[in-house]
């Protein structure tokens, strides 16, 4: 799985767009951002194995209970307001991607970075 993100200075994820794999032929196209806000950056990250399982098993369908009704019903979390919410853009270090793999123009590969959990604000 791999994610094109658009995150700000800090790191933090404005948008993002979640997709299984990269495009196998040369000429085949690319998600671009045209228009990157002053201040934001385009990244590609690729998720390793274990990320990607845990964005899938915390996006998979599952029955919950509508507070408001008391009914089930089948709910799904959005794979990109997943990442959003647990993950910032790891700054630190600008990856370099294999040759031949296509980069729009602009666009950094980069990794992840945790979000921390808990503390005093929740």
């Amino acid at each position: 799985m791999y994610v094109e993100t658009l995150h700000d200075a800090q790191g933090n994820i404005q948008g993002c767009y979640c997709a299984d794999t990269l495009p196998s032929d040369d000429g085949a196209p690319l998600f671009t951002v045209e228009g990157v806000p002053a201040g934001w950056e385009q990244a590609r990250v690729n998720l390793d194995t274990l990320t990607a399982m845990e964005v899938e098993s915390s996006c998979r369908e599952r029955a919950v209970i509508d507070p408001a009704t008391g009914r089930p019903e089948i709910s799904r979390r959005d794979r990109a307001e997943y990442l959003m919410e647990n993950y910032t853009v790891d700054l630190s270090a600008e990856l370099v991607p294999p040759p031949g793999v296509p980069l729009p123009a602009g666009t950094k590969v980069r990794g992840l970075r945790k979000k921390a959990q808990g503390g005093a604000g929740g």
